[in-house]
């Protein structure tokens, strides 16, 4: 959630990650899309408060918490009736962490990226694929 307008290039968003993973901060690299730059342009003109840089912002104007934008995320999910149903017609509740699978899967078809340059733009750990790390490319 702290990705802020700084960190957004002409050509791409990138950051470095706060926490460390085998002793390295990952960057992560994610090429400007037509979308990506749409996406950003409707977070340009949220309401924000005073000294608020960053890309997502809640309704008062206020980054997001890690737990506010997961709450926010189950209360549209089970509104919507989003599930997982699987080879067993067994229904299971969709996660936001769900998404970085997802996101994955539009790299490597619709960016026609390879699963070691997805992996790249998603900032796992290095040698791992994005198949792996996201559980569903």
């Amino acid at each position: 959630m702290s990705i802020t307008f700084a960190h957004v290039g002409e050509f791409a968003v990138s950051k470095t990650a706060l926490k460390k993973s085998r002793g390295k901060r990952r960057k992560i690299t994610i090429p400007m899309t037509p979308m990506l730059d749409a996406f950003l342009t409707e977070m340009r003109q949220r309401p924000r408060a005073d000294g608020v840089d960053t890309i997502l912002v809640n309704s008062f104007g206020k980054p997001w918490s890690g737990d506010g934008y997961a709450g926010s995320f189950n209360r549209i999910r089970d509104a919507a009736n989003i599930v997982h149903v699987d080879d067993e017609n067994t229904e299971r509740r969709k996660h936001l962490h769900d998404v970085r699978g997802r996101f994955c899967t539009m790299l490597r078809s619709e960016c026609e990226l390879t699963d070691e340059q997805a992996a790249t733009i998603m900032g796992v750990v290095e040698g791992a694929s994005c198949r792996n790390s996201a559980g569903m490319c």
